[in-house]
């Protein structure tokens, strides 16, 4: 019974996220990890949490979300993806970082 309780919130979560209703997607994968976190789909729900709190601009919580994947659920694909977009997305945010900076010296006017 609890697998099904967690695949319905798992793909809840997906059909949110592919509509970009990412706070909605974000809330699915929170239940369906806080649901049963030692089932299959929980890495998996951890992982998308972490990455539609980082679309919807909650990047260190995002952050804290996939590091936990690698920590709960070493090598697992998940882990495995989520180490990849925490790296993706500190590129990102130290991108943004020097833009912002060469913004404020006129660098990009």
């Amino acid at each position: 019974w609890v697998v099904v309780v967690v695949e319905a919130y798992f793909y809840q979560g997906q059909a949110y996220y592919s509509l970009g209703e990412y706070a909605n997607a974000a809330k699915s994968y929170v239940d369906a990890y806080l649901a049963a976190p030692e089932e299959p789909f929980a890495p998996a729900a951890l992982m998308w949490l972490g990455k539609s709190l980082h679309v919807i601009g909650q990047p260190q919580e995002g952050c804290h979300n996939l590091d936990k994947v690698s920590v709960r659920y070493p090598g697992t694909r998940e882990a495995a993806q989520a180490a990849t977009w925490a790296l993706e997305f500190a590129a990102l945010e130290v991108a943004c970082s020097i833009y912002k900076v060469g913004s404020a010296f006129g660098v990009h006017r």
